[in-house]
């Protein structure tokens, strides 16, 4: 029988050994737990989409119908061949009223705009509808695997199922209106750097600002009183270039029929506009290098007068007493067909852009 001193001695190297496997189990535990917790993190957006798509059914990519919309194949030219038109088939997201409109073609496209909206490199299509009395715009991103669908990033989409050709991707996001956007435009007009939408009826005085935030979203719309009921609208550069887009309205109102120039260097929308009379409601409206002056000249139909206003530099980013040596602008007209004739100038523009 051994002394309780000798039991001691001989049970150290147990106890020892004890201890180094209990510091071993809880070194594996340890390490078990965090590659459990490292899997459980990866996979919760997993599980939280999925459970929040659960009473959704799955968005399809977007793509392009089986049936011809517009007959348009070997109808071109040695300039330019266009391919037969086909209907781009998407899906919806925004006010539930909005998108059941649109999936049940109760609502009526009237206009159309690009610009990258979302700012990654691709140009994006801003649409304008009539619904009830008010609008809908809608944004469908644009698709860079349709441009390069042999770079890598495109490759791998075609191994995992996602790739489509069409030209834009869906789901299209849906955003309200005031008015039906009879009168759509795109451009940077607040001066922030991000593009903006603005969009216009033909029966309100009133133009409004979609402020874009550079993620293919957009502000509440902002009314901007106009002096009359807007017949025409385009968005370009005028005058003297200076990168920021300007924008042009013809109205018509208690002050007759006229031409509402807006640009500016801190924004087209936080200018006053250049105000042009016109001998009847302008039409169309079209923005280009119509001379050999390298400023931007503006056309415009009215009635059965073509006119046009020769651009010039304005000085708008100089001071006060320079901006007031600006010369007037040079305006030019003539008559397009006889008087009560088929054709108004509105032909005129349409030839001429068919000639350009």
């Amino acid at each position: 029988m051994s002394s309780p001193k000798t039991h001691q001695r001989d049970s150290t190297p147990t106890l020892l050994r004890w201890r180094s496997l209990k510091r071993q189990s809880l070194a594996i535990t340890t390490i078990v737990i965090l590659c459990l917790l490292s899997f459980l993190v990866s996979g919760l957006p997993q599980s939280t989409s999925g459970s929040r798509s659960a009473n959704r059914k799955p968005e399809e990519p977007a793509r392009l119908s089986d049936a011809v919309s517009v007959q348009a194949r070997g109808r071109g030219n040695p300039t330019i061949n266009l391919s037969d038109g086909h209907q781009l088939l998407t899906s919806y997201v925004g006010p539930e009223e909005l998108r059941l409109a649109l999936e049940q073609n109760q609502a009526e496209p009237l206009s159309l705009a690009s610009a990258d909206f979302d700012e990654d490199g691709g140009p994006d299509l801003a649409s304008g509808y009539g619904y009830d009395g008010r609008g809908i715009v809608t944004l469908l991103r644009g698709n860079v695997d349709s441009i390069y669908p042999n770079a890598p990033e495109a490759k791998q989409r075609q191994a995992n199922g996602t790739f489509t050709a069409a030209p834009f991707l869906s789901p299209a996001q849906v955003f309200d209106a005031p008015v039906a956007a009879d009168f759509i435009g795109a451009g940077d007009f607040d001066s922030d750097s991000h593009w903006d939408v603005v969009v216009a009826s033909r029966t309100t005085k009133a133009l409004y600002l979609l402020s874009g935030d550079g993620r293919g979203g957009f502000a509440s719309p902002r009314e901007i009183a106009l002096p009359g009921v807007v017949t025409a609208m385009t968005t370009g550069e005028i005058n003297r270039a200076d990168g920021l887009t300007d924008l042009v309205i013809g109205v018509t109102g208690e002050r007759g029929s006229q031409v509402l120039v807006f640009e500016g260097p801190e924004g087209a929308l936080r200018a006053q506009p250049e105000v042009f009379d016109l001998p009847a409601p302008a039409t169309s409206l079209a923005l280009g290098q119509l001379d050999r002056d390298y400023t931007m000249d503006l056309a415009i139909a009215a009635g059965n007068q073509l006119l046009i206003v020769q651009g010039r530099d304005r000085k708008l980013s100089l001071e006060e007493s320079l901006r007031a040596k600006v010369a007037p602008a040079v305006t030019s007209s003539r008559a397009w067909g006889a008087s009560g004739s088929d054709h108004d100038a509105s032909d005129a523009l349409r030839y001429a852009g068919r000639n350009s």
